[in-house]
């Protein structure tokens, strides 16, 4: 049994999975809001997800039940009151850019940009070039982080976004997206050529090492890392405790396909295990 626990208004990332690929499960994976942990009653695995979008008070709450869980038997993935949340990953990081809470962006160096602590749509705003635009938009998203912009792309002017997940240990890529904005959700575009560096990054699991020592830092054993390359070293973006597994169809390049199918099969192959070694199945 697999229990996975969000927040209700963002359980579509994993229902949508579940929808697509529920042959694979028979059942014996439950999607649970964190007002239902009362109903984990059969041994398995309960998957902690959405915590940092919790108050410190719920996440609090959220981390005795999930240590109540440990001393009865369960397997967790994520502890909501041990995992980092970005904040904290950011500051443990040595990246080459630096994050910064309200009181502390006298220090930052621009350009830079602005974004929710606890969400993970991305910025707030464009580049801000100085003080006087960073008090503006502070004042106009209080409670954001200040980021500092670092560019990553290529002679080019490509930027890469790397992004990987973790399931239980196991580090599954999932894909590169190509762009030639600096901010990258979306590809903006496909050829021959990126294909071709997408399949071998997924094939090989190029940067599994580096992968890995970063959620073992966050204490993080379900997500997703997103992260870019400077001068040869790894920047790392986010982890995602609750990203979205599979897109919809219609809004991908047809020529992915194949990068798709591996992850998907790579991630039904996990989460298979993860069911089996619980006594699922």
């Amino acid at each position: 049994m697999i229990y996975y626990v969000c927040l209700q208004r963002y359980r579509n990332t994993i229902l949508n999975w579940l929808n697509k690929y529920d042959r694979y499960h028979r059942g014996d994976f439950k999607v649970l809001g964190y007002l239902q942990l009362a109903a984990v009653k059969k041994k398995g695995v309960v998957i902690f997800t959405d915590f940092d979008r919790l108050t410190s008070e719920y996440r609090a709450k959220a981390g005795e039940h999930c240590e109540a869980m440990i001393d009865n038997g369960y397997r967790v993935l994520n502890h909501p009151s041990k995992s980092l949340l970005r904040y904290d990953l950011q500051k443990s990081m040595r990246n080459d850019f630096a994050v910064y809470r309200e009181d502390e962006v006298s220090r930052c160096r621009f350009p830079v940009f602005i974004r929710k602590e606890y969400e993970h749509e991305g910025s707030e705003s464009s580049l801000i070039e100085d003080r006087v635009g960073l008090e503006l938009a502070l004042s106009e998203n209080p409670g954001s982080l200040t980021v500092e912009y670092l560019d990553v792309s290529d002679e080019d002017g490509v930027f890469r976004k790397y992004s990987s997940f973790c399931i239980g240990g196991e580090i599954i890529p999932r894909h590169i997206l190509f762009s030639k904005q600096w901010e990258v959700k979306v590809p903006k575009f496909v050829n021959s050529a990126t294909i071709e560096e997408e399949l071998n990054y997924i094939t090989n699991n190029s940067h599994e090492d580096e992968v890995r020592a970063v959620f073992e830092l966050a204490n993080i054993q379900y997500g997703r890392i997103d992260y870019s390359f400077y001068k040869g070293k790894m920047q790392v973006w986010e982890i995602n405790t609750n990203p979205i597994l599979i897109v919809a169809e219609n809004t991908e390049f047809a020529e992915r396909k194949k990068v798709h199918q591996m992850t998907a099969d790579r991630i039904n192959h996990v989460f298979l295990n993860l069911d089996l070694e619980s006594g699922g199945g």
